[in-house]
């Protein structure tokens, strides 16, 4: 009866847009023995809630999480590939946006469609069935249990493989007090000799244990980072304004899958696929929350973004004058962006 429901909660999660849906039971993460040896190297760079101590213990084992029994059901939820003619030929002036943050905030999409899912299971159950769900937000690593649970592997460039889709899909997890049978496949590691993520990184932040270099990634540069961006990195952005799908757009594996469906709950018709940087630096803290209220962009806030435009446009002087403009903006983060991008000395 159980392997039928859980047939049934895989079905339904497809019909909500989910694209992979696996089963495990709550225990040790295998791959907390790489996570530790990562922070204790300090690879985390300014993201410190990584390194708190009861964060770091809370993802060795997911029971320290989600409580003892149960089941966890790992979903894997697409988004677009930006394979084409428009990540290759980003028009001139303009920086490029990671291909999740093309439209709406994931973090208000899938808690939806997980709550939703929850309902379907009460259903099937006959019965109320807790859950708890995380999608991007609690103490787990997520990557770990999608690979336990069968839908992929962890590649070279640290993101999970699925060997029918690629990797470009978002992942969430969700404890149900249900007891059902875990998925017992795992998908073998299918990267062989290649190493064309590694190569095409623009900053070298691909280390070679499948983890990351976090203060040399573009995606942590633009988004969690707080600070300046180092003058030595700003030429390494390659026109990127907010993340990075490079590592992800050179791999053979996604590649294959550039067409997969884009999903219109995440993204819409109009996809912001790139942001012209002159007028960016010169957006007012009104028209940064009004054209991206609803947006993952916001999280960079408007000062991020305009650090971000500027550090991109310094590659080219040409570009001085309009940079020259953000010397007396109210943020000091723009302001001293600035000075940077100008040769300025900094006060």
């Amino acid at each position: 009866m159980n392997g039928s429901i859980k047939e049934r909660i895989r079905e339904y999660a497809q019909e909500l847009g989910f694209s992979l849906a696996g089963f495990i039971k709550p225990g040790k993460a295998f791959s907390y023995p790489k996570y530790l040896q990562w922070i204790e190297a300090g690879r985390q760079a300014g993201m410190d809630y990584l390194a708190r101590a009861d964060a770091v213990h809370k993802r060795s084992d997911t029971r320290l999480v989600y409580g003892e029994g149960g089941t966890i059901i790992v979903l894997a939820f697409p988004i677009p590939s930006p394979i084409s003619t428009e990540f290759e030929n980003t028009p001139a002036g303009h920086g490029r946006v990671a291909a999740y943050a093309w439209g709406r905030d994931y973090h208000d999409v899938i808690p939806a469609k997980t709550a939703k899912l929850a309902e379907r299971i009460t259903e099937l159950a006959g019965k109320p069935i807790k859950f708890k769900t995380y999608t991007d937000t609690g103490p787990i690593l997520e990557r770990d249990l999608a690979a336990q649970a069968g839908l992929g592997w962890i590649g070279k460039n640290s993101c999970l493989i699925n060997p029918r889709l690629g990797s470009f899909f978002l992942l969430a997890s969700m404890h149900i007090l249900l007891d059902l049978p875990p998925d017992e496949e795992t998908i073998h590691d299918h990267c062989g000799s290649c190493s064309r993520c590694i190569q095409a990184c623009p900053t070298q932040c691909i280390l070679s244990d499948r983890t990351l270099d976090a203060g040399r990634c573009i995606s942590y540069l633009t988004i969690e980072n707080k600070g300046m961006i180092p003058k030595e990195l700003t030429s390494g952005l390659a026109f990127n304004v907010f993340g990075c799908d490079i590592c992800q757009a050179v791999c053979p594996w996604n590649i294959r899958f550039a067409d997969q469906a884009i999903n219109r709950d995440l993204i819409p018709e109009e996809p912001i696929r790139s942001l012209d940087l002159a007028a960016l630096s010169r957006i007012t803290p009104a028209e940064f929350n009004q054209k991206f209220k609803n947006s993952p962009i916001k999280r960079a806030k408007r000062r991020g973004m305009i650090r971000n435009a500027i550090a991109n446009l310094s590659t080219d002087s040409s570009f001085n004058l309009v940079i020259s403009a953000s010397l007396n903006d109210d943020e000091e983060l723009v302001r001293i962006s600035a000075r940077q991008a100008l040769g300025m000395e900094i006060e």
